[in-house]
């Protein structure tokens, strides 16, 4: 904590809202790079090398690679080799809004993203400054400084001196843009270019690295379940998966103003958790250090395994969300054979643990010849351990 920070915004797609018109994008993305502010002058001089040798001197813009697919391939590489910089995204599906309400949704998707960048500032900054794309970023910074304001007053904005600087540039004035330029640029090809899956899948390795990914917001924020479509190999995959997204989904808008702590580390690792399901194509489980790790990159300090077992994994599954677990981390469960798998993994340690509970009971029982019964102080688990079978290997 207690770095200045700089980010740099820009976006892919068009808004208007709607996508009827040819050469309009069915995506929005609006990509946000944060960058310490002692590492700027370094990430600066190292993107105007590549320029030079990728470039012959122009500036790294996605538009200038256009459908080079090996190139972009190349020059993605070639930012994400250069330390110290990292990125928040927001994905808009624009055929999954309203048409008649286009501005309504777009104020609501950027006042999410705003408190998300917000949240990181007030974690990890004292001091910040924005520079966005002077050609299409104008409105976003507007609602942003509207936010930022609106949290000053609050009284909120307690870790940052002040109102933060807004500026607008382009990537020839400033070539540190070239890496929200180039990455929601990628995204987009990710999402909707005419590109081989063999090329898609080397650019969400690149974009999903947990060294450099933040966050990925979606909107709307149920959009998800277009992309968890697996093979159906369970009677009940198609009704798991659609009630698991919609507790999940539900959890996190119901939360999206919710500034308790452990809340807000619970709706962390659950977009952490969705976002790894949905975009990593080789991500199954996560483990619980790779959660830690995140956490402590988003700001949170003194995180353990145990502090993400009881306060994150154990509320979210109080709350009815489909959390599964077993040696190779969490996930949320999609599948019938997930719940299955969590189910056997929790009978695991819960069978033999309330079988030991009742042999001992058993035990005094017998030697006092019935006269101690200290199991019955615990009713609860009492009547649970008196209508167990038998469960051998306890």
């Amino acid at each position: 904590m207690g770095d200045s920070l700089n980010i740099y915004i820009d976006e892919y797609g068009n808004l208007p809202l709607s996508t009827e018109k040819e050469g309009t994008s069915k995506y929005f993305v609006l990509v946000a790079v944060a960058i310490k502010q002692e590492q700027v002058d370094s990430i600066r001089s190292r993107i105007n090398e590549l320029q030079e040798e990728l470039f012959s001197g122009a500036p790294i813009e996605s538009k200038r690679v256009r459908n080079d697919h090996a190139k972009r391939t190349a020059v993605l590489s070639a930012l994400c080799e250069i330390p110290d910089w990292k990125y928040h995204v927001l994905i808009v599906d624009k055929t999954k809004l309203e048409r008649n309400g286009g501005l309504e949704y777009k104020r609501s998707f950027y006042k999410y993203f705003n408190r998300k960048l917000y949240e990181h500032l007030v974690n990890n900054s004292i001091s910040t400054s924005f520079v966005a794309d002077e050609h299409g970023t104008t409105e976003f910074m507007n609602g942003l400084r509207s936010y930022l304001n609106a949290r000053l007053s609050e009284g909120m904005l307690f870790s940052l001196r002040g109102m933060p600087q807004i500026d607008f540039s382009n990537s020839e004035t400033e070539s540190v843009l070239c890496l929200p330029d180039y990455i929601a640029g990628t995204w987009g090809k990710v999402l909707e270019s005419d590109a081989t899956e063999q090329y898609k899948s080397a650019w969400r390795v690149k974009l999903t690295d947990s060294s450099r990914l933040i966050r990925v917001q979606s909107w709307p924020q149920n959009i998800g379940e277009g992309f968890f479509q697996p093979e159906i190999s369970g009677k009940y995959d198609s009704e798991i998966r659609k009630l698991s997204l919609l507790k999940a989904y539900g959890f996190i808008e119901l939360n999206s103003e919710n500034y308790d702590e452990n809340v807000r580390m619970q709706v962390d690792v659950l977009e952490y958790l969705l976002y790894r399901q949905m975009y990593d194509d080789n991500s199954d489980y996560v483990y619980g250090e790779a959660l830690v790790d995140h956490l402590k990159s988003l700001g949170y300090e003194n995180i353990t395994s145990d502090t993400l077992r009881y306060d994150v994994i154990a509320p979210l599954r109080n709350e009815g969300l489909f959390i599964s677990s077993s040696r190779r981390g969490y996930k949320v469960s999609l599948t019938e054979k997930d719940v299955v798998e969590f189910f056997d993994y929790s009978q695991r340690y819960i069978l033999p643990i309330l079988g030991r509970v009742r042999k001992v009971s058993e035990s005094i029982g017998t030697s006092s010849n019935g006269e101690i019964d200290l199991l019955a102080s615990f009713p609860k688990l009492k009547r649970i351990a008196d209508n167990m079978t038998d469960y051998e290997g306890l």
